[in-house]
């Protein structure tokens, strides 16, 4: 054999050790200039960057064949074509697979579901697993890939390979997220390149974590802005920061990432969000007695307790403990225990429990991802300091309560121009009727100088009125529900309707003095959308201001990832491996 012979083959073995390693993959993917049946009965060689290997696979015998564009295809035709004639004998023979539809999806019996279930139920038990993790997205497209090695080779007539020999290693699991994360940022960074020339302002939200338990801690960076009527977001990086927490070094830190992307921050228009509250502590020791004693069963719905990371359990725990209420004093009451009530004043409780509902649902409509929040900001802000007036009958820890959060939102929300603008652009709150006739101009005033300040260009000028169109209201009934509708705190915000006037001098005007429908259909950037032709200059000033998030909530939810990735049995993983595997969930829908 000569020695290119030797290096083809030698070559080949090595094919198929990335193949079983996952190194290479094998996949159904002719060229697009060559359009010959034999493909169909070949699979072409990839590497994890995507780069074509000069291999191909049979899958009538499944040996590895030499291929390049360059050299042609009739090597590997006739290889085909020989493989076909020497099945044709098999195929005269008609078997029960014959007879079975290829198209069809195979039926799994309930004795092999039931072998599954069983092998699930020891993975957990023997790997230490949540049982929800046969749910995750991960999970079954790892299955998913089992399944699809053992139909592509399950017509050979040897015995099934082994599960030891198709699982990788673990550190080639490390190395493959990392290959394939750098694959990733490659791709945002292509992503990036295109989207950002048409938006006019991104927001740049980020915030600190620490890892209990090594103390080190993180900053995460995530970028946001608005496409094709949808907020995109995007974590650019979780990293470790190990300098002082300053200003200084967190401008560098995160200026360092976005030249990374591209991304040149004194050539952007950047909103930058961060969230610097602290925590509210609340418990009720009742909670963690049920909890300790197994009691939870004895009741309707399970008591919850308050979980730091958790904006929203404090009310959660409070609802629960009303809910159950009666129940709680019949069990204490038959443990001699009543003493967990003694200083639990029940019409207290429920006044909470209503005051904090309107918190909650607040923190739920601001953290949104994928839907517009600035535009929010004012309205609620407006509700929740009108919650915290105080009523006639209120108890007096209510009052001082009420008091104390009333107090928290002044020091802890900053209302800017953006804000204002934010809420200008939705239709109903434009004219902003609860606010004084001097601030309203001032926020129109700033809307004007916002968009000549990003260098929105004037289009479309001179549109004639007869050219709006009117939009019919579409009316649909409330979805029946306990939570607050966000479409009833704008419209509360808005105050009461005015008259129409007929004064044209700009587009800001127009849009002010022109009643305009907004229906519980229309989403608020598809409503831009179908009025850019009116309104150019505000609808590109809303495809830009509304993909900026009204909170860093979107650095809690990286954070709450990163807590799960570095929990105690995995406190020394790299702080770059933790980037990698956060950097590729940023994929994980598409």
């Amino acid at each position: 054999m000569s020695n290119s012979k030797q290096d083809i083959e030698r070559k080949k073995k090595q094919v198929i050790e990335k193949l079983k390693t996952g190194e290479f993959i094998a996949i159904l993917e002719p060229p697009s200039s060559s359009h010959g049946s034999f493909w169909q009965h070949l699979l072409r060689i990839k590497c994890l960057n995507n780069e074509y290997q000069p291999f191909v696979q049979c899958q009538l015998c499944y040996e590895i064949l030499s291929y390049s564009i360059s050299n042609g295809t009739s090597t590997i035709s006739y290889h085909v074509k020989n493989c076909l004639n020497k099945s044709s004998v098999l195929k005269s023979n008609k078997t029960i697979d014959s007879y079975v539809s290829k198209n069809t999806e195979v039926n799994v019996t309930v004795d092999d579901k039931r072998s599954i279930t069983v092998a699930c139920a020891k993975f957990c038990s023997f790997d230490m697993r949540p049982f929800s993790i046969v749910k995750g997205q991960g999970f079954t497209n790892l299955c998913q890939n089992l399944i699809n090695i053992g139909y592509q080779y399950g017509t050979t007539k040897s015995g099934p390979p082994s599960a030891s020999s198709v699982l990788p290693d673990p550190t080639n699991v490390s190395r493959t997220v990392s290959q394939i994360s750098e694959e990733y940022r490659e791709q945002l960074k292509n992503i990036l390149k295109v989207d950002l020339q048409g938006v006019k302002l991104i927001g740049i939200s980020t915030d600190y974590w620490k890892n209990s338990g090594t103390s080190e801690n993180y900053l995460t960076v995530n970028i946001h802005y608005s496409k094709n009527e949808k907020n995109v977001t995007y974590m650019l990086r979780t990293s470790l920061f190990d300098q002082s927490k300053t200003g200084d070094n967190t401008r560098k830190k995160f200026f360092s990432i976005l030249s990374s992307y591209g991304i040149d921050p004194n050539e952007y228009h950047i909103v930058y969000i961060t969230d610097n509250g602290s925590n509210l502590i609340c418990a009720f020791h009742m909670c963690v007695h049920f909890k300790r004693c197994e009691m939870n069963q004895l009741l309707q719905t399970s008591l919850k307790l308050n979980v730091d990371t958790r904006w929203n359990s404090i009310h959660d725990m409070l609802e629960s403990i009303s809910f159950n209420f009666q129940k709680c004093e019949d069990v204490l009451l038959d443990r001699n225990e009543s003493y967990y009530l003694n200083e639990i004043n029940r019409k207290l409780l429920l006044d909470l429990v209503k005051f904090l509902f309107l918190f909650k649902v607040a923190s739920e409509q601001l953290s949104a991802d994928t839907s517009p929040t600035l535009h929010l900001v004012v309205p609620w802000f407006t509700k929740l300091k009108n919650s915290c007036e105080i009523e006639e009958g209120d108890h007096l820890l209510l009052v001082q309560f009420k008091n104390a959060v009333s107090r928290m939102l002044d020091e802890k929300i900053y209302l800017t121009s953006l804000h204002y603008i934010a809420t200008f652009l939705y239709p109903a709150t434009k004219k902003f009727l609860t606010l004084s006739s001097s601030f309203r101009d001032e926020i129109y005033s700033d809307t004007r100088k916002m968009i000549q300040t990003i260098g929105i260009q004037q289009e479309h000028s001179t549109v004639s009125s007869t050219k709006q169109t009117n939009i019919a209201n579409k009316t649909s009934k409330k979805k029946k529900t306990n939570l607050v509708i966000q479409k009833d705190v704008m419209q509360e915000f808005a105050g009461v309707e005015e008259e129409d006037f007929d004064d044209d001098s700009d587009e800001i005007d127009r849009y002010i003095n022109t009643k305009l429908s907004f229906s519980s259909d229309d989403t608020l950037l598809g409503w831009w959308n179908k009025h850019s032709l009116i309104f150019p200059q505000l609808a590109l000033l809303a495809k830009s201001l509304l993909g900026v998030p009204a909170s860093s909530a979107t650095s809690e939810r990286v954070f709450s990832s990163s807590g799960r990735i570095l929990e105690k049995r995995r406190q020394y993983l790299k702080p770059d491996i933790v980037d990698d595997i956060l950097m590729i969930r940023n994929f994980r829908d598409v």
